[in-house]
């Protein structure tokens, strides 16, 4: 598609925003009006700040920016969808309210999907600025559908572009029971509807700070993660998880009694057999779980569950050498 036609697609950026410090929010906002890309609305969502955004929004005078707020505070995900359904482009982006778009974010996206018709759903390299300044994350992998599904998140929210036709076709939003964890869960929902591509590029700038979800409500958003994740496995794989709660738990990388963690090796076992019917190999599905695996040695840090680890039969169907294994439960569980 030439550069006219191009510049004819309308980008709607979604922008929820709940008492973000006002210098962040400034920062965002100006991130996204200086795109190299001009055809876009920018949708901000006050879920009810105190006080309101309003001001601020307004101090901008651009037509392009259009504000919203609603009557009572709802969350990220309902405000999120507030926007998608009032959203006049046939593009969504996704910006939360302290992170920032670099430049050619818009333009390198909308570029690599015309290019693409296939991929209905992408993201970006992250680099975090904040706490962790310079770490970069979500970095592109390769299947990223079985990253998804077996690994985890492998897409920052603000980072995400996508095609509103496959939201709107198949009646898809954010999923208040999974939160905060509902963009991990809406990614895999898509998985049946579209192909996911990530650019190796750094276009978005994700801020880690006290405040932010992943930092302040860390251990709900992995046990929403969790339950998420197990959902998944039984619709893709067609299979029905006999110890759901256990999966989720594990998926969450708690801790396991011996039954339990047998319990789980058993299912495990099954999900073998069955998952080369669904385009999986052996092979890499094991390489996950023993990852994950590896997770609940490292972070598990007491007596009792690492006991249960260094016992369990699934240190020895994943080759964890005994001495490995030791040296996790005296130096988590023991010290």
């Amino acid at each position: 598609m030439d550069i006219e036609k191009e510049q004819e697609v309308m980008i709607s950026v979604v922008m929820p925003v709940h008492n973000t410090k006002r210098k962040y929010f400034c920062e965002a906002i100006e991130s996204i009006l200086s795109q190299t890309y001009k055809n876009f609305e920018l949708l901000v969502i006050d879920d009810c700040s105190i006080p309101s955004v309003r001001e601020t929004v307004d101090c901008y005078m651009d037509e392009r920016l259009k504000y919203f707020r609603l009557d009572e505070k709802s969350g990220a995900a309902i405000a999120r969808n507030y926007a998608i359904d009032r959203a006049a482009g046939e593009i969504i982006a996704f910006l939360d309210s302290d992170d920032i778009s670099l430049p050619d974010r818009l333009a390198r996206q909308l570029s690599f999907l015309i290019n693409n018709p296939n991929i209905g759903c992408i993201g970006t390299a992250v680099r975090e600025i904040g706490k962790r300044r310079g770490a970069i994350t979500y970095n592109p992998v390769s299947d990223i559908p079985f990253k998804l599904l077996f690994t985890g998140c492998v897409l920052c929210q603000s980072s995400v572009m996508l095609r509103k036709s496959i939201l709107d076709r198949n009646n898809l939003r954010y999923d208040p029971a999974y939160v905060p964890a509902e963009d991990y869960a809406l990614w895999l929902e898509l998985m049946g509807y579209t192909q996911f591509a990530v650019l190796p590029e750094v276009l978005t700038l994700y801020r880690n700070h006290s405040a932010s979800i992943s930092y302040s409500r860390r251990e709900l958003q992995i046990e929403k993660s969790g339950l998420a994740q197990v959902n998944a496995i039984e619709k893709y794989c067609c299979v029905k998880l006999e110890n759901k709660k256990i999966w989720q738990r594990f998926f969450s990388v708690q801790a396991l009694s011996p039954k339990e963690l047998d319990a789980l090796l058993e299912d495990i076992k099954s999900l073998l057999k069955n998952i080369s019917h669904q385009g999986y190999t052996e092979k890499d599905l094991k390489n996950a779980f023993r990852s994950k695996i590896k997770k609940h040695f490292y972070k598990i840090r007491t007596v009792r569950g690492q006991y249960a680890l260094l016992c369990s039969r699934l240190g020895s169907f994943f080759n964890f050498p005994l001495k490995w294994k030791l040296f996790c439960f005296i130096t988590r569980g023991l010290l």
